[in-house]
């Protein structure tokens, strides 16, 4: 899957998915995956 990062003033990154075909393919990973993804990117965000 590929994420798009990038810097923004004030230390804060912005963790968005690439396009439709990725949305599709993350809402097709088990429950237990897309939770984990939704927890590396809140990490990454915060």
């Amino acid at each position: 899957m590929l994420y798009l990062f990038w810097y923004k003033i004030g230390m804060s990154w912005t963790v968005e998915t690439l396009n439709e075909t990725v949305d599709a393919e993350v809402g097709a990973l088990p429950e237990d995956m897309q939770a984990r993804l939704a927890r590396i990117a809140k990490l990454i965000e915060d």
